[in-house]
């Protein structure tokens, strides 16, 4: 078990629900907890922001802020990953082009090198420095009078989503229950196994209706040339026109991908639409899925969706071990709009235990494939890989380890 950290409300009106938070106009929230050394990893979950007014504030304080507003945002005693559209100014401004909702914002801290590394849904996007600060918090905060936003900490309470590859020895979860970098391997029968847990989504970003290559997305009928089908599988949703929508009288009709080869899909996610009409998205649909766009089969049946807000995501997870290269969401009937439906995104996913199978239990395999913690452990394992090594010989320390004079052969079966 590790240290209990709470979220403390430091200025405006939060509403905070364990490691929720919910900003208010103007306000921001840290942490109980409050470090000046040592290396720590912490995530936080995008989950709703006002699209209007995407300013928000991410990252690192100190415990000694007391004002999040300030006209040009230039703060104080913070250092953040800052911009969701308009580029705000921060001590040593870094940001990119933006997280969306449901993306994860990974934070490391360095505080005996005061340097924070940000990662996108596992991927290293800045690196910060914070020499400015004398002890560090995580930290939120909307300063904008017109910004909302909601978000989710992960400490370490739960499974990380995406631990780096590069962190560290000695990095730990910021509530202090999970050692980022002791790796694993599993024995059984004297073999030796790596497990890997699969969690991807397929992001096509179309920017039309057949590119890029080879993505052709398709749909049963369109409101008007605004509202092409390949909206829904851009990547944004950023406005009332960043959607698919049906013809006009008409709620039910039926979207389709075809991704050009098969993949594997258990998974998918739904946004509705942004700036309007929440209650157009679906209420009761199905997807089903085709080889040769003739012959569909189902592998999802969802019913009674409501209450829809804009720009609301929801995740549904199925049973399927079949590749298929083209997906359909058919609409059956939306949440109570009556003159079109609509959808923001659709995003479709696998996710999947994988087993490898090792040759040996050497230094080398255990930084290459030990993994830091067994992530749902008890999901089937649809996947098993060999990995095929040459040339064994001992080190100074007794282990062995393994020189590779060609790639890993893989075998997968599933």
């Amino acid at each position: 078990m590790g240290e209990q950290v709470s979220i403390i409300s430091k200025y405006g009106s939060c509403t905070i629900n364990g490691y929720q938070v919910a900003t208010a106009r103007e306000s921001g929230v840290i942490t109980s907890k409050v470090v000046t050394n040592g290396k720590w990893f912490w995530e936080v979950d995008i989950i709703k922001f006002d699209i209007n007014y995407k300013h928000g504030l991410i990252g690192i304080a100190s415990n000694n802020i007391t004002d999040f507003r300030n006209s040009n945002y230039s703060l104080q005693n913070n250092i953040s990953y800052a911009d969701w559209a308009f580029g705000l100014t921060v001590i040593q401004p870094k940001f990119f082009d933006g997280l969306n909702i449901g993306d994860v914002l990974g934070v490391f801290l360095d505080a005996d090198k005061k340097e924070v590394i940000l990662y996108k849904n596992g991927v290293k996007i800045n690196t910060l420095d914070v020499s400015n600060l004398n002890n560090f918090s995580p930290f939120v905060a909307t300063p904008n009078s017109n910004a909302l936003m909601t978000i989710k900490f992960n400490f370490g309470n739960e499974d990380f989503k995406f631990i780096p590859d590069d962190l560290p020895s000695g990095a730990i979860s910021y509530d202090g229950s999970k050692n980022l970098t002791n790796r694993l391997l599993l024995q059984s029968n004297k073999k030796t196994f790596s497990l890997d847990f699969i969690d991807k989504w397929y992001e096509p970003k179309m920017t039309s209706n057949t590119s890029p290559s080879p993505y052709v997305a398709s749909a049963s009928s369109i409101w008007n040339g605004t509202y092409e089908p390949y909206k829904a599988f851009n990547g944004t949703n950023t406005a009332n026109t960043d959607a698919w929508i049906t013809v006009g009288g008409t709620i039910k009709g039926w979207i389709l991908l075809d991704f050009g080869s098969p993949i594997s899909c258990n998974q998918i996610k739904l946004t509705s639409r942004a700036g309007d009409t929440a209650n157009a998205c679906p209420k009761d649909f199905t997807i089903t899925a085709s080889n040769d766009g003739v012959v569909f089969e189902e592998i999802l049946s969802i019913t009674g969706q409501t209450k829809w807000t804009l720009n609301e995501t929801r995740k549904f997870t199925f049973k399927n071990n079949k590749k298929y290269r083209i997906f359909k969401l058919t609409i059956i009937s939306n949440d109570g709009y009556s003159s079109y439906s609509a959808i923001g995104q659709l995003q479709f996913g696998y996710k999947s235990n994988s087993i490898i199978e090792l040759p040996n239990y050497s230094v080398d395999n255990f930084m290459k494939y030990g993994k830091t913690a067994l992530s749902e452990p008890s999901k089937p394992i649809t996947i098993t890989s060999y990995i095929l090594q040459d040339e064994v010989s001992e080190n100074e320390q007794g282990l062995l380890t393994t020189k590779l004079d060609k790639k890993p052969l893989i075998i997968s079966f599933e």
